[in-house]
């Protein structure tokens, strides 16, 4: 089932590609998402608007996440604000 979401230009395999992907990922991390699946809407709607579910999950399961997302993104730095205006040279 090939099917292009006209919205997101995507297919249902590409959700289906993506959500292999993250589970594999979240194993990885030692995470398991018991709901995560595609969303079944997705093969039937015109245009196909393929969406990856996360489901529900437990409270240590929440925190493990949480803990693996802080893990794998470092901060990012805060915006500079724009110093001073430097005094024309002449």
């Amino acid at each position: 089932m090939n099917r292009r979401s006209a919205a997101q230009d995507v297919t249902v395999e590409d959700a289906e590609a993506a959500r292999r992907a993250l589970a594999e990922a979240l194993t990885e991390a030692g995470i398991t998402l018991p709901s995560l699946r595609v969303d079944p809407l997705a093969y039937v709607g015109e245009p196909a608007v393929p969406l990856v579910e996360l489901g529900r999950c437990n409270i240590p399961t929440a925190r493990a996440l949480t803990a693996a997302l802080r893990r794998g993104v470092s901060p990012r730095p805060a915006p500079r604000s724009p110093g001073p205006a430097a005094a024309p040279r002449g």
